[in-house]
């Protein structure tokens, strides 16, 4: 696989999770299919040299055009430009590595696991990292991949009871849903295995429109203020 090839894998998983965000694209269905390039990467990387490395720096890449994509208004803080420009680096590319690391793992356990353990594997590494993410003093929970919803809420009316790690799940489960759909098409040319995906997809959708829709309770009228200090 030449170098060309993996960059543009890598940076299109970047640039579908970037879109997929309601403010930085808001293309929201782009999120069922945005890891889908950075999983056949590593598919393809399997066997070769030095794979562990090489995959763990493309997946870097990966999540350092999604930062760059999702949170570029850092660079607009007020002070010189070496103020804006640490302002924005230091947190993209720390944030980067520590979102490629359960990648790394990944790549790691498939090559030791049955291809359904290692999926369940990325599954948990991923979710692992969120919730330590929401849970220590370098917080940066915005960028959760359950928080690509924001702009269509009706379709996780389900977050009641799940929370945001219950949309980070649905989306990394479409993905990988997807993934296995495009490689068994290659043998079997036969479109019924995009099936299972698509109810992945559809499913949840159609759950959350029964609790939207449901008539709500009327209770009491509780006043609420949100408020945006102008800290600098």
């Amino acid at each position: 696989m030449d170098i060309l090839a993996k960059l543009l894998l890598s940076t299109a998983s970047g640039l579908l999770l970037g879109l997929s965000y309601h403010y930085s694209g808001g293309i929201t269905p782009l999120s069922f299919i945005a890891l889908v390039p950075l999983f056949i990467l590593q598919y393809k990387l399997m066997e070769t040299a030095k794979s562990a490395s090489t995959f763990f720096l493309h997946a870097w890449l990966c999540f350092f055009v999604f930062n760059v994509w999702t949170t570029g208004w850092l660079f607009y803080v007020e002070g010189s430009m070496a103020t804006r420009l640490f302002s924005l680096l230091a947190p993209v590319v720390l944030n980067s590595l520590v979102m490629a690391l359960p990648w790394l793992f990944y790549h790691k356990a498939k090559r030791i696991l049955k291809p359904v353990q290692a999926y369940a594997a990325i599954i948990f590494f991923w979710l692992s990292f969120e919730y330590l993410h929401f849970n220590w003093e370098l917080t940066w929970t915005w960028l959760s991949l359950g928080n690509v919803f924001a702009n269509t809420t009706s379709w996780i009316q389900w977050y009641e009871v799940t929370g945001v790690l219950g949309g980070s799940l649905w989306v990394l489960l479409s993905n990988i849903f997807v993934f296995i759909a495009i490689q068994k098409w290659q043998v079997l040319k036969n479109w019924r295995v995009f099936i299972r995906p698509l109810i992945a997809i559809v499913l949840p959708i159609i759950v959350s429109q029964f609790y939207f829709y449901e008539p709500a309770e009327k209770g009491e009228e509780v006043p609420i203020v949100l408020v945006q200090p102008n800290i600098n």
